[in-house]
């Protein structure tokens, strides 16, 4: 997780110039320390106003996986659902720019499934 979190910070300067990232961070596996050596690294971003486009979402998960030499799921602040949902606030580490309005999220106690039949 360090050497991924260092790797952000290095090119820092590259993703806020080049994409409007404003913030961005790391969860799942690879903050839990259950990541495969090569598993798909999950990482949370916001862009900054006006830069929220498909066309700096695309560019930034291709900058960060060619960055990391592996898989990225590039996730956008406000778009994660479901069964995602509840651990983010809790396991986000930032690499800059903590967004504190994070803080502010609840987190449920308790996950039901959807009684819908599949």
């Amino acid at each position: 997780m360090t050497d991924t979190l260092a790797l952000l910070r290095q090119h820092e300067a590259d993703l806020k110039n080049r994409f409007g990232v404003a913030t961005i961070g790391i969860f799942g596996p690879w903050v839990r320390g259950e990541a495969e050596h090569r598993g798909t690294i999950c990482v949370l971003v916001t862009f900054l106003h006006g830069e929220e486009n498909y066309d700096n979402y695309h560019a930034c998960r291709l900058y960060l996986e060619e960055l990391f030499g592996q898989g990225v799921r590039l996730f956008l602040h406000g778009t994660i659902r479901n069964r995602l949902s509840f651990l983010v606030p809790s396991e986000v580490v930032f690499a800059w720019g903590h967004a504190p309005y994070l803080d502010d999220i609840p987190v449920p106690v308790s996950f039901t499934k959807s009684s819908r039949r599949r």
